[in-house]
């Protein structure tokens, strides 16, 4: 694992070892924790909170899932390196993030307009070439502004929904998955994980999770 300057585990690290060895969260994703910056997805005051396992406030009613629930996810998609992904959803930067670290290529559509600009920021800045050159982020918030002529072998939903829109099913290859966060009757988000091959498609039900709800959907 990382360490830093005085020989200690980095707390990227520590976050990365809580994770490990859990059943719905694999080993690739483990990595891609370790190797992610969290910090410069959270608010000023927040730093110092940024690697432990909860959930952060970012204003406005948003927040950042937790980095398990946000690896379930990943996790739940099965990325490869060949992918290319979608994600879409709320404050779904650092699982855009991640996702760059296990696939080919991530296009990037988030609803939130304050953090659409951070993750450009973050995408520009000097080190993160490796993210600019894998993540393409969409400039707008519409099912309309997708992409018609593209489809996508993965597409991850970071955020609690009643239902998987069609348009989003449209842009699904076969073979594909697709994991999303899907509102219960009870209350309740689970990851669900839906694939698509040649001959068909299953879905099935996961861990149960704390994510932002999209609006309007």
């Amino acid at each position: 694992y990382p360490q830093t300057a005085g020989g200690a585990a980095s707390p990227r690290s520590l976050l990365s070892r809580q994770l490990t060895g859990r059943p719905d969260i694999s080993a690739g994703v483990v990595r891609a924790v370790g190797e992610t910056p969290r910090e410069a997805l959270v608010p000023p005051g927040w730093e110092s909170w940024t690697y432990e396992d909860r959930p952060l406030p970012l204003g406005g009613g948003l927040f950042l899932p937790s980095p398990s629930d946000c690896a379930r996810l990943l996790s739940a998609a099965s990325l490869q390196g060949s992918d290319q992904v979608l994600v879409v959803g709320r404050a779904c930067g650092y699982a855009a993030l991640l996702a760059c670290r296990l696939a080919g290529s991530v296009t990037v559509m988030e609803e939130d307009d304050g953090q659409r600009e951070l993750l450009s920021q973050i995408l520009n800045a000097p080190g993160n070439e490796e993210f600019l050159q894998k993540i393409t982020l969409l400039g707008d918030w519409s099912l309309a502004f997708l992409p018609r002529n593209q489809s996508f072998s993965a597409i991850i939903i970071h955020g609690g929904t009643g239902n998987i829109p069609p348009v989003l099913l449209g842009l699904l290859r076969a073979p594909g998955r697709l994991a999303g966060v899907i509102r219960t009757d009870s209350g309740f988000s689970l990851v669900i994980t839906l694939t698509r091959n040649t001959d068909g498609e299953g879905l099935r039900g996961g861990a149960e999770v704390y994510f932002p709800a999209i609006l309007g959907w």
